[in-house]
């Protein structure tokens, strides 16, 4: 009885120590790191319109007169031609236009053969002025809405600097939604879209967004 008492307590071969306790770093792994949050763009007003030749200069008419006066704002042509800042100037019928723009390059663009002199081409004014924005393929706007026909859009501009679109212009002849806008509409409607964030936002609806210009 002794023996068969001592074989249970010593088992039947040697024992091994139990493993130890897992260090504190191991057993908790730390949470990851949340990610920065999306840069916040500015509220912004945006107009799209024809540009104005005066002499050798350029201006912007017929802007709303929510936009403040005597204020720095974004002025991108819709060709290639490098943007522009100008300040907003009152005018007599209670509306804003643009001072006079002369850089050397606007100065010496030729317009296609479908614009008038006096209107050279299509530009769009961004207030508050946002440094850097740039005019890019309307193709970079990804995840625009099923609503908004890519054929439909005539304008689309970088605000952060990241070569894709985060504001977009669509335009189409009411009651043809799918179709590009053409010269012979007599009807023109519009949408502006912006991406803020992640998610695009309709900031306007109008008859019109203003674009102009063409014989």
């Amino acid at each position: 009885m002794l023996v068969f008492a001592v074989y249970l307590a010593c088992g039947s071969g040697p024992r091994v120590p139990p493993a130890p306790p897992p260090a504190a770093e191991e057993a908790a792994a730390p949470a990851p790191a949340p990610l920065p949050p999306e840069p916040e763009l500015p509220i912004l007003m945006a107009v799209k319109r024809s540009a104005l030749k005066i002499g050798a200069g350029i201006t912007v008419p017929m802007l709303p007169a929510e936009f403040p006066a005597e204020a720095e704002v974004s002025v991108i042509p819709l060709v290639d031609l490098p943007p522009a800042v100008a300040r907003t100037v009152p005018t007599r019928d209670g509306r804003r236009r643009t001072s006079m723009i002369e850089h050397p390059t606007w100065k010496a663009y030729v317009p296609t053969p479908d614009r008038r002199p006096t209107g050279p081409f299509d530009l769009v004014v961004l207030f508050p002025a946002v440094p850097g924005a740039t005019r890019v393929d309307p193709s970079t706007a990804a995840g625009l809405p099923a609503t908004i026909p890519a054929a439909t859009l005539t304008a689309a501009i970088d605000r952060d600097g990241d070569a894709k679109a985060d504001l977009v212009f669509a335009d189409w002849c009411c009651g043809e939604h799918t179709l590009a806008l053409t010269a012979a509409c007599q009807t023109p409607c519009g949408e502006i879209w912006s991406l803020d964030g992640q998610k695009w936002s309709m900031r306007e609806r109008a008859g019109s967004n203003g674009a102009g210009g063409a014989d």
